[in-house]
């Protein structure tokens, strides 16, 4: 649909005019409190959590440790330093600070510092703060945020640019705050922990308030069934407030009123432990919610929002990871259509990888086990542009590096030679990993140094200007920043708004990175402005993104019109109908609606397309996986991703997928190789942790018989198994070997020991096969094992060519063969079937 001059001059001007209600200037000034550059709380902002546009290191060689706090003088277990927010060129965070004398050694400091370069800048008075495990810090509307009190915890404000208290809260109900601070709207939120305490609070950011007087809430949630608060964050969609807690609902209420909307509890499979300990994060593209579970089986959920916000219990799609322990602490971050997840599960982590989720059915993109962390993705879309499919980068440090006791200068303490962080890169239509693992620990100054590490359960804080900050258990606040220039060109923003799909199209946009594009413009200079040469398409942006109601009914039901006839849709229609589909849902009067049938007949058709192309596309994938009898747990990934694609699919579209029973065969298998490590596990534990003996048989054969079907790769995942059952193995082996000496079998075989050198050589070889090759040096008398199988094989050939003219001669004689010669018969065929496996085995001996 082609704009006309006329069209495209109106919205210039209400671009104009949008701009100057905004009060941004051209010229370069220094952000505000309203500025889209800050990073005010949990994941940046709310109207776009997790994604900022600054210029992040691309790789690990671009990143340089700029600066890092004063060490906090407090405990590393419930006194630690706090995560940081930036408001305009400062950074803040509070921690008890060696250059200060305190009334009390669990007191606190409000610390405001330069972004880039750390210097502090002011200090506030002391402030009472004990007992925090996960302290929380936010800000909002010219006022930092923290959480102190000695016996109950309050919420404390200051002012951002004097760091004078503002006031503080009464006492509140429960244990330390441990779920981010959250400002919204004029409102802060903030949630305590504490079994059968645990309350989500709502305050007037600024209430009338005489000095020293104390702040009541404006309304407060108690947590269901004995639950509580425990990293979960608010979200707010539209007038309602969405939250979590560990008794496996997800609730809304009213944002201001706190009046209760309605609440869901989490399906079976995804119950267990923590249940909920995630921010929820909502997509408005498709009118979802989605949360991250911390179950015994972690998963994610992506619950369809109504307008009142109620949850549509009916639209509800989910991803469950099947493995057990695979918990999920991270918060989800959603971009372009994609989901990105860490693990962290409980206190001691999860064994759950970072995945890459399609937003749409929430099936499996990829996976990467590696990167096991608390924390969430910060993600930067500096880079991303249309020719390079809409790349973003995607940063993450794990919860546990790997240290070491015994590095000089530092015996008997931790010392982290490398501590690594990642770097992921994703685009649109990318399906396996890219990434970079960056170890910042170096020689340098500009580097981290290895007795600084510490675990880390925290998430990125990014500023304008790209620097990674974070706090780890060490009690240090790191900056990492890019040695490559982090200014914003013009060349940048044109590329920010070439990237934006076409207005006529009937796009969705996120007005927040649209006013921040708009932002980056105006601090350009006039000479760097003057390359943004398509910022009429930013106007036309800004216009969408800024309709009234009538408008936007009225661009529906254009946009309905222009569908075309149900049977001339294909998948190229799919974002088009989607986006209505999307609109129509969010409305609560549907009545003006025109064409709403033929709306919901096109979006039906959509989903029978897809859900056959997806069934074509999982089948094909499903023919290259190994046969059921090659399967490793190294496929599990994979195999779980398909399942969870195949099992998202309609009962109609499952048909569609030829080699399904393959699938699923395959998984259970998969499931039937734990069960099985499992028991082999226990069994390797309760029996084999001792001296092995002749008369370990018994506990030998049963574990021997447990790795029955599995592959070594497998068993090799057991620590049991290297540590107690190679060794028992190794050892009870060579017990068999002196056995074998002492039957003769080394010298001779006849008839007298040939069944029992027969007998050992066999359970010799089904021991050493269970033997991984780097343990297998460890076996004694590789020769007499040679000897003997030579031996045995020359006896049963000799007795075989006796047998055969013996029974030839008894059928000439008798004409029947005797009774009492068939069991000697047998035994000697016995012999000779063997006769093939020992000379393999004779082969195989150790060297």
């Amino acid at each position: 649909m082609k704009k006309s001059n006329c069209k495209k001059f109106s919205l210039l001007l209400v671009a104009a005019i949008l701009f100057s209600a905004l009060g941004i200037a051209p010229a370069a000034a220094a952000p505000t409190d309203e500025t889209t550059l800050n990073w005010g709380q949990f994941l940046g902002n709310e109207e776009l959590k997790g994604v900022t546009d600054a210029k992040i290191p691309q790789t690990g060689d671009d990143i340089a440790l700029k600066w890092k706090s004063s060490l906090h003088s407090g405990n590393t277990m419930m006194n630690h330093i706090s995560p940081t927010v930036v408001v305009g060129d400062s950074i803040y965070y509070y921690l008890t600070d060696p250059d200060e004398t305190y009334t009390s050694a669990s007191n606190r400091t409000l610390v405001k510092a330069d972004a880039q370069t750390g210097t502090v800048q002011k200090k506030s008075a002391e402030f009472s703060c004990s007992g925090q495990l996960l302290p929380q810090i936010g800000s909002g509307d010219g006022l930092i945020f923290v959480f102190g009190g000695s016996s109950k915890s309050k919420l404390i404000a200051f002012d951002a640019e004097t760091l004078d208290k503002v006031y503080e809260s009464v006492d509140l109900d429960g244990a330390q705050i441990e779920s981010p601070i959250m400002y919204h709207d004029g409102y802060v939120y903030a949630a305590t922990y504490g079994t059968n305490q645990g309350r989500l609070y709502c305050f007037n950011a600024r209430p009338t308030v005489n000095q020293g007087e104390e702040v009541s809430p404006e309304w407060s949630y108690k947590a269901d069934d004995s639950a509580f608060f425990l990293w979960s964050g608010v979200e707010f969609v539209d007038d309602a407030c969405v939250f979590t807690n560990t008794n496996g609902y997800i609730t809304s209420v009213d944002k201001k009123t706190g009046d209760f909307i309605d609440r869901y509890q989490i399906p079976t499979e995804m119950q267990g432990g923590e249940k909920l300990t995630t921010t929820p994060y909502y997509y408005a593209k498709n009118n979802r919610l989605y949360v991250a579970t911390a179950g015994t089986n972690g998963g994610v959920l992506g619950i369809r929002m109504n307008p009142d916000g109620s949850f549509d219990q009916d639209d509800i799609i989910k991803f469950v990871d099947t493995t057990s322990g695979t918990a999920i602490k991270s918060s989800v971050v959603v971009y372009n259509d994609r989901v990105y997840v860490c693990g962290g599960g409980g206190h001691g982590g999860s064994g759950a990888p970072m995945r890459v989720l399609d937003a749409n059915d929430l099936h499996e993109i990829y996976n990467i086990p590696e990167i096991k962390a608390k924390g969430s993705v910060v993600l930067s879309t500096a880079y991303a542009t249309k020719e390079n499919g809409q790349e973003v980068y995607l940063y993450i440090i794990p919860y546990r590096n790997e240290y070491v006791t015994n590095h000089p200068g530092f015996q008997n303490k931790k010392y982290y030679e490398n501590f690594y962080m990642y770097i992921v890169r994703d685009r649109q239509g990318q399906t396996e990993p890219v990434y970079e693992k960056v170890n910042l620990v170096g020689e340098g100054d500009d580097q981290m140094q290895g007795q600084d590490g510490e675990f880390c359960s925290q998430t990125f804080t990014v500023d304008k200007n790209g620097n990674l900050t974070i706090y780890l258990d060490s009690n240090y606040v790191f900056c990492f920043g890019n040695k490559q220039d982090t200014s914003i060109a013009g060349a940048d923003v044109y590329n920010q708004i070439d990237r934006m799909p076409d207005p006529a199209d009937y796009p969705y946009y996120n007005d927040f990175e649209l006013r921040r594009i708009q932002e980056r413009y105006n601090n350009l200079s006039a000479a760097e402005q003057a390359k943004v040469t398509n910022l009429d398409k930013l106007t036309e942006m800004l216009s969408v993104s800024s309709m009234t109601p009538e408008e936007r009914l009225q661009q529906l039901n254009s946009g309905i019109a222009s569908l075309p006839a149900l049977d001339q849709i294909t998948l190229e229609h799919a974002d088009q109908i989607e986006r209505l589909y999307t609109e129509y849902q969010k409305k609560s009067d549907k009545s003006d609606v025109v064409g709403a049938d033929k709306l919901l007949a096109a979006y039906a058709r959509i989903g029978q397309l897809q859900q056959e192309s997806q069934a074509a596309a999982l089948s094909t994938e499903i023919d290259v996986l190994p046969a059921v009898e090659k399967v490793s747990l190294k496929h599990e990934g994979e195999i779980t991703a398909l399942m969870s694609r195949l099992e998202a699919l309609s009962a109609e579209a499952q048909a569609k997928v030829p080699n399904a029973a393959k699938l699923r065969t395959l998984h259970a298998r998969i499931q039937a190789i734990h069960t099985q490590l499992n028991e082999l596990d226990t069994l390797i534990k309760d029996t084999l942790t001792g001296p092995i003996t002749l008369d370990s048989k018994t506990a030998m054969e049963r574990a021997a018989k447990l790795t029955d079907g599995l592959l070594l790769e497998d068993l090799l995942t057991l620590s049991s198994y290297e540590q107690y059952f190679v060794p028992a193995a190794v050892d009870y082996t060579n017990l068999l070997i002196q056995e074998l000496q002492k039957t003769g079998g080394t010298q001779s075989v006849d008839a007298s020991n040939a069944e029992k050198v027969q007998s050992l050589l066999e359970e010799i070889e089904k021991y050493r096969a269970l033997i991984p090759e780097d343990s297998a040096k460890y076996l004694q008398g590789a020769e007499d094992i040679e000897a003997a199988s030579t031996k045995l094989e020359a006896y049963q050939k000799s007795h075989q060519n006796e047998n055969t003219q013996k029974d030839k001669q008894d059928k000439k004689d008798n004409g029947v063969q005797t009774g009492d010669a068939l069991p000697v018969a047998a035994a000697l065929a016995a012999l000779a079937t063997a006769a093939v496996a020992l000379g393999l085995l004779r082969k195989k001996a150790v060297k």
